[in-house]
């Protein structure tokens, strides 16, 4: 099973479009760059294999750079659903236990109801261009049953619940069609 999907989508078509954000196309190897950078960011700022790396926020690059270089650290995506209330969000945060959490500016008095170190998407890609400490980011050895994100419930007649997804969950082993009506 590929595990690291940016890397290897990279390898197969480095210049190929892969992304459109803010009018601009992104390469494969461009997203593959960004979520390398990202995992270095991250490990400079503590964040280990198993830790959670929450994101707050209406629609942002930042989503799919996470997802992507979840793989690379072996931290564990968390995108929170801003439609919560921030009471909300605390409660599900005392369960999650981030260890970092990116949000927008429409729900920056949500994340401060999270007891996690925060950053603003405002600074994000400054953040994300800025030189990370040259201590080596851990390649770890991830398998299919490890979490790669926690996808939390819609919590309509709750809290809502944090379903764990592994790789194998997000990840398909064979890239091949399937038959129409399989």
């Amino acid at each position: 099973m590929i595990i690291d999907l940016a890397a290897w989508r990279a390898a197969q078509g480095p210049d190929r479009p892969a992304l459109r954000w803010r009018g601009e196309w992104l390469s494969y190897l461009e997203l593959d760059e960004r979520a390398q950078r990202l995992a270095a960011r991250l490990h400079a700022e503590g964040v280990r294999r198993g830790d959670r790396v929450g994101i707050l926020a209406h629609n942002h690059i930042a989503h799919v750079d996470l997802l992507l270089a979840a793989p690379k650290l072996g931290f564990v995506f968390t995108p929170f659903n801003y439609r919560l209330s921030a009471s909300e969000q605390k409660v599900i945060a005392q369960t999650i236990e981030p260890k970092l959490v990116l949000h927008d500016r429409a729900n920056e008095l949500k994340a401060e109801a999270i007891e996690a170190r925060r950053m603003p998407l405002s600074r994000y890609a400054d953040w994300l261009k800025k030189r990370a400490p040259r201590a080596p980011v851990p390649d770890p050895p991830l398998s299919a049953e490890d979490i790669h994100m926690i996808l939390l419930t819609g919590g309509s007649t709750g809290v809502p619940k944090g379903a764990q997804i592994p790789y194998r969950q997000t990840h398909r082993t064979r890239w091949t069609r399937r038959p129409r009506g399989a």
